[in-house]
């Protein structure tokens, strides 16, 4: 699967929300208590990739093919995926889990065409029939040896859920854990802000550049203006048609639109005033997805020529693994129409310094502090303070052939992206209730290997 087909799927948005535990047994438990080997709570309204089962052999071979459902009607558009193991979850329908069918699968390729190729357990054929719904759900923070422990296939039932599993559903869903946190609100503004970028570069068949030139060589427009078109939100439609490219964007009318930023580029909750500060800016540099020299602009030539920024096919790293847009520091404020972005120099420049990107995010599944990046792939990551600068600087290059997978780079970790919730980045917590995530426990009792579902 090429890059932009791959990119189109996902940023309409696998808002899957998933998060996975092992919990240790105490010493003195009875050889026969409940082991948990997975939890993953599911967005049923956000699936994460989907695909029609093509062909299955005896020996495991799988081949996944596109699914004939409609996006949006049979099932939602499919999000990112790449080689590695996933939960594949096996419906006849999306939204209805009764009885699915839970294996492992390890994707060991995906082609240009959108097949994908990939193992599961011998003697699995005649329990997955060809043309079923396969999802396949990759937890954020789960471990390779956590994925390789699932068992080749399992049943989903009804039923209690072990005790210790029981415990921590229902911690998830107090109050406080409902209340959607700012980690949260980052992230799905982030992944809303990604839609647009790839929604503009499908349109122009570039990104935008970080920033317009004026005539007086001085930096006029922002990348955050120009995208405002791309989040097919009819409030900043408005807003896109009320900025003047005439003048700077610290003009006297684009200046009045200071104070109406977007939440979409902001982390607080929808509705709270803010101060006019975006808490994203584009990776530009030497070699980065953004030129920090922006591209010459002339007010005067209309339409308007916006300029070319880099092209999908200038991307010769690894797309997954090529930062594109991150986080701000608390302290550093930029007005969200001001062409001004976060330069990463040659030397190593670590995170949270002053100027560039701010690692000061935490959640329930990542406590260390930690920045939140776009991926080039549309993707979302995440990565802590104690990353390698040297590592930083390398996931920040288009071209630069350094062969680092973000996936396994002590300091950073992928992240599902969550339902973004429209511009403004609409929380979990103010979404209709028929949403009805879902949790699923994987564990084994008595030796055997079970699931059980918690609405």
């Amino acid at each position: 699967m090429n890059s932009k087909t791959m990119r189109f799927g996902m940023a309409v948005a696998a808002g899957l929300v998933c998060h996975s535990t092992a919990l240790a047994q105490p010493r003195d438990a009875a050889q026969d208590a409940p082991k948990i080997l997975l939890t993953a709570t599911l967005d049923k309204l956000q699936p994460p990739f989907a695909g029609a089962v093509e062909h299955i052999s005896a020996d495991g071979e799988l081949r996944i093919g596109p699914y004939p459902g409609k996006p949006g009607k049979e099932v939602p558009p499919n999000g990112p995926l790449a080689e590695g193991l996933y939960l594949g979850v096996v419906r006849g329908l999306w939204k209805d889990f009764h009885d699915a069918r839970l294996v492992r699968v390890q994707v060991t390729e995906v082609m240009d065409d959108g097949t994908i190729v990939a193992k599961v357990g011998s003697g699995l054929d005649g329990a997955i029939p060809l043309g079923k719904l396969i999802l396949l759900v990759r937890p954020p923070q789960v471990s390779t040896a956590q994925m390789r422990a699932l068992p080749d296939l399992v049943t989903l039932e009804e039923g209690p859920l072990p005790q210790a599993a029981a415990r921590e559903v229902a911690v998830d869903r107090t109050p406080d854990a409902e209340a959607t946190t700012r980690a949260d609100r980052a992230a799905s503004n982030l992944s809303a802000i990604a839609k647009a970028l790839i929604g503009y570069e499908r349109v122009h068949g570039c990104y935008p550049p970080a920033s317009l030139i004026g005539p007086d060589g001085k930096a006029w427009h922002s990348w955050r203006v120009l995208i405002l078109c791309y989040f097919d939100e009819p409030d900043l439609t408005k807003l896109c048609a009320r900025y003047s490219y005439e003048e700077p964007w610290d003009g006297p009318r684009n200046k009045q639109l200071l104070e109406l930023m977007p939440a979409v580029y902001g982390d607080e909750p929808p509705g709270k005033p803010g101060d006019g500060a975006t808490r994203f800016a584009a990776v530009t540099g030497a070699g980065a997805m953004f030129s920090p020299d922006g591209v010459a602009f002339d007010p005067a030539v209309t339409p308007y020529r916006f300029g070319r920024g880099t092209r999908d096919s200038a991307v010769e790293d690894s797309a997954a693994s090529t930062l594109m847009v991150g986080t701000l520091p608390r302290d550093t404020r930029i007005p969200w129409t001001k062409p001004e972005d976060v330069v990463v120099p040659h030397e190593p420049t670590p995170l949270g310094r002053k100027g560039f990107f701010g690692a000061d995010y935490e959640s329930d599944t990542v406590k260390a502090p930690h920045a939140l990046f776009m991926r080039a792939d549309g993707g979302l990551a995440g990565i802590s303070a104690s990353i390698d600068p040297r590592v930083f600087r390398a996931l920040t290059t288009i071209a630069g052939h350094e062969g680092i997978d973000i996936s396994t780079t002590p300091g950073a970790h992928l992240l599902v992206m969550p339902h973004a919730g429209g511009a403004g980045g609409t929380s979990s917590s103010s979404q209709p209730a028929n949403r009805r995530p879902m949790t699923i426990v994987i564990f084994t009792e008595n030796g055997v290997a079970k699931a059980r579902s918690a609405q």
